[in-house]
């Protein structure tokens, strides 16, 4: 078990660190669960819209402890991740109101993107800024944690790659390729809310033998 893990953990009462793993697992269950919603233009749809936005905000909370765990390894680079990470969501979000919105006023994706043409600047702060931050953040967030040893390199490196393969398919608005995605965030994810897990068992065992 990473002695870094238990650091982070070791002065944080249990049941806040259940509250974080449990958000590893539901953050990417309901963001893999909205694709099931979307409609055939590969849109959101407002369920798959308010799954995404719940999901974006669940998330983050499990998300914000793995940098913490990089920020005890790279004080500086560990500091800078969850800024990235805090745009993202703010993306994410974004994304998920759009993808609501639509379906709300019945319109296509053509239209919405007609209707945000005549807000340049805005839409470019809203979605084409915040939006890439959250993939961007994971592939940066996957990367550190395999290069720290922090946890098994193949989870860090299958988050990194679930990074890659979400904005390929949020891009693509092929369902199949999106499914895939969301399993690639997925696996990595239950596995370090797991370890998460086990490192609170396993210092909470040494308090005791203490």
């Amino acid at each position: 078990m990473s002695e870094t893990w238990i650091q982070c953990t070791n002065q944080e009462p249990v049941l806040y660190q259940v509250i974080r793993a449990a958000s590893l697992v539901a953050g990417p269950a309901l963001l893999a669960t909205s694709t099931f919603f979307w409609n055939d233009e590969g849109r959101y749809g407002t369920v798959g819209g308010t799954l995404a936005v719940v999901a974006s905000w669940i998330w983050v909370l499990g998300l914000l402890f793995l940098w913490s765990v990089v920020r005890a390894r790279y004080p500086r680079w560990g500091s800078c991740g969850p800024v990235l990470l805090a745009l993202g969501t703010a993306g994410g979000v974004a994304f998920g109101v759009q993808g609501f919105l639509e379906a709300a006023f019945g319109l296509s994706a053509e239209e919405s993107l007609d209707a945000l043409a005549a807000y340049p600047w805005e839409a470019y702060v809203v979605y084409w800024l915040a939006g890439p931050a959250f993939p961007i953040s994971m592939v940066l967030l996957g990367l550190s944690l395999a290069r720290g040893r922090l946890v098994p390199v193949w989870s860090a490196l299958m988050l990194a790659l679930g990074g890659v393969a979400f904005p390929a398919s949020r891009i693509t608005r092929i369902e199949a390729i999106g499914h895939l995605a969301d399993v690639v965030l997925l696996v990595p994810s239950i596995y370090l809310a797991w370890f998460l897990l086990q490192t609170v068992r396993s210092a909470r065992s040494i308090r005791e033998l203490g």
